[in-house]
């Protein structure tokens, strides 16, 4: 069971526009003369009733203007208005009571799911009726137009003054008032029409659209076309009431290897619950197919009291990445197809991991540890493939206990590796790729560099002339011991003269090289006058291998 709109206390006093009801075959109240006697009371369509409140007014709510003010003295609306304080009550021409303010006839506002669209309306069955109208209306005919949908408002017939609208007993609504005005016949297209007709088939005769008055259509309009009383009213009702919308579950949408997923649950309609219903699944949004329910789900039908078989299960193929996956349950026999869930699920699952060292170890060979898993099959020891400088290596195993990772990712096995690869002095690009145990690529968990057996390195920052020699001023490091402060030798035309040590701070050497200890260098040596040749060498820590030249200038001492 569900309510066709949420109800509030009050209602918000807008008017409806102006609309005419006529219909001269179907109402002998509207017949010429009547309309006739009515020509000094009202103009043309949209023109507001001489006395009557203005649309939108009424501090209570009602839309009755000041709270059921009487109109001006000598108006038909007037003559009407004391005919409804009298003992018996007047109706509008569908035979059902007016009043004002709204609420001594059971107006509310209500609210169009889906939509912001208030309507006011009479409670209880009519306001089921007509909200069910409009519900659908949104859905399978066009969106409802905020402004420009109206309900309950206490006036007279636009046609025939002499008579009440419906509008006034709250059994009428307008729908989209601007898109369909009255008198206007060709608003619509053919499917809107079929649309509009199976409401009103669902409905029986207990609806009536403006758009088949004989005289001037009105195709915004629809209203109760019964009498207070009538059976058929309650009938309407009661199987609008009952007619729930289909129920269900996802229970799991999960990645089973490859490229393809399984979609399981259930979905059932409780007006036909021992029928298996279809359901309709989206990918990303995308309409994929319909299904059809026919597993048993003998733990649904016993929660629910039913029969039949409504489970699903379904195998989809789906590309490598994260899908959004959208199951909706197919309305038996008319009606919303609601969703009963959606979920996410990850294809192909990316093998990761993490290289925790990449490091040089003296003699000319590299440390490479870390660990790599596939959330495919997170129990099994993966391998590694290592590429240097674009190169493939080779295939690695992992195989080292790794409680750490296994206690973040919830998985066994043993997920650790460390590899020692000689390389050749320089500077070398490390990446390590984790190998992909269902298939497909198999991606790069790290790319680092790495200085090997690496000669020494820096910068002669300044050589100028001071008294008595050279001020030299510069950085060197070791990149093989990039700890260490090393030394550096100073060569004037040719010959050596001295190590002098580093050791000052060079925090942007720090910053730019990733390397910590002091490497700067500050010091005077002495020279005789003239131009001489300044040549500066960083001492290689490790030896064997040539120290380098950082530095070279010609100063005018």
């Amino acid at each position: 069971m569900f309510d066709e709109l949420s109800v509030s206390s009050r209602w918000d006093g807008k008017m409806p526009e102006q609309n005419p009801d006529p219909r001269p075959s179907r109402r002998l109240l509207l017949k010429a003369g009547g309309l006739s006697a009515a020509a000094g009371f009202l103009g043309t369509h949209g023109i507001a009733i001489a006395g009557a409140p203005a649309p939108g007014g009424g501090a209570d709510g009602t839309g009755a203007g000041a709270d059921g003010a009487p109109p001006p003295p000598g108006s038909d609306l007037n003559r009407m208005a004391a005919a409804a304080s009298a003992p018996t009550q007047p109706t509008s021409y569908n035979g059902w009571t007016v009043g004002t303010p709204g609420s001594i006839i059971g107006i509310a506002n209500y609210t169009v799911p889906g939509t912001s669209v208030v309507l006011p309306i009479r409670s209880g069955d009519v306001s089921t009726i007509l909200a069910y109208v409009a519900r659908r209306f949104n859905a399978e005919v066009e969106t409802l137009i905020k402004g420009q949908c109206w309900g309950y408002a206490y006036r007279a017939n636009v046609n025939n003054p002499s008579v009440w609208s419906n509008h006034a007993s709250g059994t009428a609504i307008d729908l989209n008032s601007l898109k369909h005005p009255n008198g206007a016949a060709a608003t619509f297209t053919a499917a809107q029409i079929s649309a509009v007709r199976r409401i009103l088939a669902f409905c029986g005769k207990v609806v009536y659209w403006g758009q088949d008055y004989r005289g001037v259509v009105d195709g915004m309009h629809f209203e109760i076309d019964v009498p207070p009383g009538d059976p058929r009213i309650s009938q309407l009702a009661w199987k609008i009431r009952s007619t729930n919308a289909p129920i269900g579950n996802i229970d799991d949408v999960s990645y089973r290897g490859g490229d393809t997923v399984r979609v399981t649950g259930w979905a059932f309609d409780p007006d036909q619950s021992t029928t298996e219903i279809s359901i309709a699944i989206y990918v990303d949004g995308v309409g994929v197919s319909w299904f059809p329910t026919g597993v048993s789900r003998r733990d649904v039908n016993a929660a629910y009291g039913i029969s039949g078989n409504h489970g699903f299960e379904v195998s989809l193929p789906m590309k490598p990445g994260t899908h959004s996956v959208t199951v909706f349950a197919i309305n038996v026999p008319d009606g919303d197809n609601p969703v009963i869930g959606t979920r996410t699920v990850l294809v192909g699952r990316y093998p990761i991991g993490c290289v925790d060292d990449l490091s040089y170890r003296g003699n000319n060979t590299v440390r490479i540890a870390g660990w790599a898993l596939d959330p495919d099959q997170p129990g099994t020891d993966i391998p590694i493939a290592v590429y240097v400088d674009g190169a493939g290596i080779n295939w690695y195993p992992t195989g080292i206990s790794r409680g750490d990772v296994n206690s973040a990712y919830g998985a066994t096995g043993n997920h650790g590796f460390e590899v020692l690869l000689p390389m050749s002095p320089g500077l070398h690009s490390v990446t390590v790729r984790a190998k992909n145990v269902p298939g497909g690529d198999d991606p790069i968990i790290s790319t680092g560099s790495v200085l090997v057996g690496a000669n020494p390195m820096g910068y002669l920052d300044l050589a100028v002339p001071v008294s008595g020699g050279l001020r030299l001023r510069g950085w060197a490091f070791d990149p093989d011991n990039p700890n260490a402060e090393i030394s550096v030798a100073v060569y004037i035309d040719g010959i050596g003269i001295n190590w002098f040590p580093t050791g000052q701070a060079r925090a942007d050497v720090n910053r730019v090289l990733n390397i910590p200890g002091n490497h700067g260098f500050d010091f005077r040596v002495g020279a005789s006058p003239g131009r001489r040749s300044v040549t500066v060498y960083a001492g290689n820590i490790l030896g064997g291998n040539a120290d380098t030249g950082i530095g070279a200038a010609s100063v005018v001492v």
